[in-house]
């Protein structure tokens, strides 16, 4: 049915189809005789984001394509700012300003005449310096950024001119080559000058910019860390200083290895401490029994004041040779102190010999081997005196010292970690200081971006897309105009097909009728019409048998048809007319009754005397028998075989039930060009309801190609070749 549907709304506004598009086509032919060509220059830029060297660059370095692709994104927007396209526009009208007659590689006479028509002479006075086209543009920036509305700003953000701002942007086109490093930019223009220069000006304001933006970058963190480096520097300083001062103020040089010392030395001092203790009291108990073994002789050598004396004068110098070896004296030192001691040792070893006048001992041994043996343990014991007096000094002074050293620890462990929290802090921004330091001599090295094809003058513009416009435009005028009737054509809330007729009304369908105009001449219509008038005369024939052998008997021996409709704009007389003509010239005695206010127009001249009308008053849905109207139209009931009653719309009457009731068959007549609706529905209930036979329903004013699933292809030249209908019952659907 779609596809029904689509060829009909081809076949019936064909004309209109055509019509339209090509009014439209017609149309933007006239409107584009003016059409200005456009030229087009491409450029160029190597980027460098993705491969590029730089002193930055490693080998084994892995390639973020996020950053790149960001990296691509940022250098595009920065192209098509605002700002960028501004200072273009700017650049560019300073340029032509400049000009007094056109230039064919600056500005053609077209663009010349419409900056004429955009800036008077009065306003070129004020904006242009002859001459300069730096100072020019510099006061056309100063004019763009003031806040009022003026000229300039009208010409950038309100015009169609090759200065604008938006149609700047519209025109330009860029994009990264597939993968690469390069960027693709592309320009339209009317002039081919303007198209490059605008092109050219763009990619320098671009570089620039960009160059002054990733600068800008580098030069804040530079200065950033810059003066980062310089406190943290301040801090380790003030850190080391305060170390430094600390260990002066203390006598400390290296507190691990000194405070090592100091507890190895007092553990070896303490050691040899104890020894001499020991070798003290031990040269103290031999001199007392060497004493006791001398007995009286002893006593005159150990009072003898010579001895005595020599006695004092050996432990004063046992005891600075002492001080010396324990203070780590140098030897040229200790060396005259121990020459000292070893004479005064002699000495004394003399002066006793001398005073001690026995030979032998008690116990017969010589005496004078026992008077040495007194001197050197007497010497000993001396000499470890001596050496006992230093060590208990240094001791007591290594106490000191370890009370002195013990909360050194914890105070110079806290200065050394704020030393290292300092130079860890100094490194680390130092570090960050050379990277940016790094980056910014990478930036300054690579320099701007590199171009590889700058914009070039275009010779020959782009091929005109007026034909594409055209067909274009011809295409959617028949889109168009297509959707208008094929919309309207669904939309159309009609029955329209003998198959809508069905589902809706909910009748059997006796006929359908194409849709003949007065100036019809088609001859395949005609049979149509008169093939279904044939097979709606079988169906009544059918009908009217079946009603005779039924138990509802006509009445007077004749046959009652009703044609009836819901509405009064639908057309039940010619089709009761034509049948009840075919049934005369078939030798029948046909009565045709009709409403008073009916005209006529399609009884046939011949048979004048079966068309009579009746006057339906109040009273005449009460009507109890036909034969009153029968009678009350001249006919003799007798003599009849068929009564044709056309009643008149059962929306503006009530149904005649009890002449419903006598009619062997009725024919609801359809327009398929009204619409149905619920209240048609529940006429048409209720009339099924009165009636004792067989109601159909006869489909009107269809058009031809709906007929076609009814009847088969209307317009075949070749009729012999069609099948032959067969036979129907009257309940179903009958078939051409």
């Amino acid at each position: 049915m779609k596809l029904l549907l689509i060829s009909r709304v081809f076949r019936k506004k064909w004309f209109w189809l055509l019509l339209f598009p090509i009014t439209t086509a017609g149309t933007v032919v006239y409107l584009s005789r003016d059409m200005q060509r456009e030229y087009v220059t491409n450029a160029t830029i190597y980027t460098g984001l993705a491969s590029g060297y730089s002193i930055t660059s490693s080998e084994d370095s892995r390639v973020d394509y996020y950053a790149i692709n960001n990296a691509f994104d940022n250098l595009i927007t920065t192209i098509k700012s605002s700002e960028t396209i501004e200072d273009v526009a700017l650049h560019l009208l300073a340029s032509h300003l400049q000009l007094t007659k056109p230039n064919p590689y600056i500005l053609g006479p077209k663009g010349l005449a419409k900056l004429n028509e955009l800036i008077d002479a009065k306003n070129r006075q004020l904006l242009v310096i002859a001459g300069n086209e730096a100072a020019t543009y510099e006061r056309l920036k100063l004019l763009a950024h003031r806040p009022e509305n003026n000229l300039l700003k009208k010409i950038l953000y309100d015009s169609k001119s090759n200065y604008a701002i938006e149609g700047i942007t519209s025109r330009l086109t860029v994009a990264r080559k597939n993968t690469s490093d390069m960027l693709e930019l592309s320009f339209k223009a009317d002039d081919p000058a303007v198209c490059q220069h605008t092109l050219r000006d763009l990619i320098d304001v671009f570089r620039e910019r960009y160059t002054q933006m990733k600068s800008s970058e580098t030069d804040n963190v530079v200065h950033y860390f810059e003066k980062q480096v310089h406190q943290s520097y301040k801090s380790l300083q003030g850190a080391e200083n305060t170390l430094r001062d600390f260990g002066v103020d203390h006598k400390i040089i290296n507190y691990g290895e000194q405070s090592k010392f100091v507890a190895e030395s007092k553990e070896d001092m303490t050691t040899d401490y104890n020894r001499e203790v020991m070798r003290f009291r031990a040269a103290k108990a031999a001199i007392s029994t060497l004493e006791k073994r001398l007995s009286n002789r002893m006593t005159v050598v150990t009072t003898n004041d010579d001895i005595l004396a020599r006695r004092t004068e050996l432990g004063k110098v046992q005891l600075q040779l002492a001080n010396a070896m324990a203070t780590g004296k140098p030897q040229s030192v200790i060396e005259p102190i121990q020459n000292t001691f070893t004479r005064l040792s002699e000495e004394l070893r003399q002066v006793a010999h001398t005073y001690y006048n026995l030979n032998n001992s008690q116990e017969g041994l010589p005496q004078s081997n026992l008077l040495d043996d007194w001197l050197n343990k007497l010497i000993e014991y001396e000499e470890s005196g001596a050496r006992i007096t230093v060590m208990q000094k240094r001791l007591r002074e290594y106490d000191a010292i370890y009370t002195e050293f013990a909360p050194l620890g914890s105070t110079l462990n806290r200065m050394e970690r704020e030393v290292g929290v300092a130079e860890k802090e100094y490194l680390s921004v130092l570090h960050g200081l050379n990277q940016a330091r790094l980056r910014q001599k990478n930036l300054q090295m690579s320099g701007p971006l590199s171009v590889l094809d700058p914009p070039k003058f275009p010779l020959s513009p782009e091929p005109s897309k007026r034909a594409v416009l055209v067909i274009a435009a011809f295409i959617a005028g028949f889109v168009v105009m297509f959707t208008f009737f094929l919309v309207r054509e669904l939309l159309n809330g009609s029955i329209r097909t003998p198959e809508e007729a069905e589902k809706r009304v909910g009748l059997p369908l006796a006929a359908a009728f194409p849709l003949i105009n007065k100036k019809t001449t088609s001859g395949t219509l005609l049979r149509l019409r008169h093939d279904m008038l044939e097979q709606l005369r079988s169906v009544l024939m059918i009908e009217t048998t079946a009603a005779r052998s039924g138990t509802a008997r006509p009445v007077n021996n004749y046959h009652l048809i009703i044609l009836f409709s819901t509405r009064p704009t639908d057309r039940p007389s010619w089709v009761g007319t034509f049948l009840a003509d075919l049934l005369t010239q078939a030798g029948h005695s046909v009565a045709y009754l009709y409403p008073h206010d009916t005209v006529m127009t399609d009884a046939r001249p011949d048979h004048e005397e079966c068309w009579r009308p009746y006057y339906p008053g109040p009273h005449f849905s009460d009507t109890r028998h036909v034969g009153e109207l029968v009678s009350a139209a001249g006919f003799s009931g007798s003599s009849l075989s068929y009564v044709f009653l056309e009643l008149p719309a059962l929306r503006e009457m009530a149904i005649p039930a009890a002449l419903v009731a006598q009619a062997s068959l009725s024919l609801l007549i359809l327009d398929a060009a009204s619409q149905w609706a619920r209240l048609d529905s529940e006429l048409v209930n209720f009339y099924r309801r009165a009636s004792h036979n067989n109601v159909m329903m006869v489909v009107d004013q269809v058009e031809p190609d709906l007929l076609e699933p009814l009847t088969g292809p209307i317009g075949s030249k070749n009729r012999k070749r069609q099948p032959k209908p067969e036979p129907t019952h009257p309940t179903q659907t009958p078939a051409a």
